[in-house]
């Protein structure tokens, strides 16, 4: 017997495609692999075997019941069961159903066809052992419930609402990659929302409880990044959030170096807006400017803070022509090399002056170029 499982389930009956697919059986991980020769146990105590057909690769399970979680996370023990009980360990109602590849039926042990049919998100059982089993749980609902436009039943929310600081618990890896899910999402304003009033905003970002009150997030479009949502969405919380904020998210969310930078070059970028008029700017500046990283970004959020300067800024971009707005420098190092100079720190001033005539216009060609760098650098 085998069938398929939980989230791809889930995802047909709601109308979509789903991005993998899992498969649940009675057969023991050594029965599995002795079928597919070549499949691999990545989890074999827990009954999961990876098998690869050409260029997909399914997760199969053997149907398990759970002992006791210690640790918020994992259980204690796992022993092979049959459907029913493999079904009441899992999250929630609409990731506890099988199909039968082989007719189509649906195999509903927990009431998940009819939360489906009622958009509906229910954990199965106690919800509030089902989130002290894995604290993780109270995010992956949220991330659920937004994605699949999902009402959270009573019990399970007021679950959520009691257990919210169970997350301090949790490995910030963890924390950061359900965040990150969410926040990439078009439906990321709902998943922010439901964050907030159920007090799961604070001990995941590891900042104060708050209430967002800006709508930046509204205004991203729908297949905005991670990192710009999370820009917005913590400007929303706090349009005068310090800069100690980027580097506590970052040890809460467990941010890459990448993230990091461009989460702190997005707020950077910001205050210079907000600081410096961009009238008082030269075309050069200008132009190093919208091509630094975070600006487009902190120019979309501008446009919540300052209507007027977001527009001021667009409609100057549209009189640049195409490929005009940041060239590849016309002259480089080298040439001042060739020109009898010894490489020091005087060269960067000297090639950035040179670029910034070529950014305003003022040099078209590489000849016009080198002639402009001899007369600024003088003699060797």
């Amino acid at each position: 017997m085998a069938y398929l499982a939980g989230g791809c389930v889930r995802d047909r009956l709601f109308g979509l495609e789903p991005e993998e697919f899992d498969i649940a059986t009675d057969a023991t991980p050594e029965q599995i692999q002795r079928i597919f020769p070549g499949s691999r146990g990545v989890g074999e105590s827990f009954g999961v075997v990876l098998v690869r057909r050409g260029e997909h690769v399914f997760d199969v399970a053997t149907f398990r019941a759970e002992g006791a979680y210690e640790d918020g996370r994992r259980p204690s023990s796992v022993t092979f069961t049959d459907a029913e009980n493999d079904a009441r360990r899992r999250d929630f109602t609409v990731n506890g159903l099988f199909e039968d590849p082989a007719t189509g039926a649906i195999i509903d042990f927990v009431g998940g066809r009819a939360d489906v049919e009622a958009r509906l998100l229910r954990a199965i059982g106690d919800p509030d052992a089902r989130f002290a089993e894995d604290h993780l749980r109270l995010l992956r609902g949220v991330r659920f419930a937004a994605r699949f436009g999902l009402a959270i039943e009573g019990r399970t929310r007021a679950a959520m609402l009691r257990d919210a600081a169970r997350l301090a618990a949790i490995a910030r890896e963890r924390v950061g990659i359900e965040l990150r899910k969410m926040l990439a999402h078009p439906t990321r304003v709902r998943a922010v929302d439901e964050l907030e009033s159920l007090g799961l905003d604070a001990p995941a970002l590891s900042l104060p409880p708050t209430t967002r009150s800006g709508h930046r997030l509204d205004r991203l479009p729908p297949d905005a990044a991670a990192i710009p949502a999370l820009a917005a969405w913590l400007l929303d919380r706090d349009a005068d959030a310090p800069p100690a904020t980027a580097a506590r998210v970052r040890e809460a969310l467990v941010l890459s170096n990448d993230e990091t930078e461009w989460l702190e070059a997005i707020f950077r970028r910001r205050r210079e807006l907000l600081e410096r008029p961009w009238a008082d700017r030269s075309v050069a500046g200008r132009k190093r400017f919208l091509a630094a990283e975070g600006s487009g970004v902190a120019i979309g959020l501008l446009e919540h803070d300052r209507p007027g300067l977001a527009a001021e800024i667009d409609a100057w971009v549209g009189t640049v022509p195409p490929g005009q707005m940041f060239p590849p420098p016309l002259v480089s190092g080298d040439d001042l090399v060739r020109l009898g100079h010894r490489p020091g720190p005087r060269f960067r001033t000297l090639l950035e002056a040179v670029f910034d005539a070529q950014l305003e216009g003022r040099i078209r060609s590489r000849d016009e170029a080198i002639r402009y760098l001899s007369e600024q650098a003088g003699e060797p």
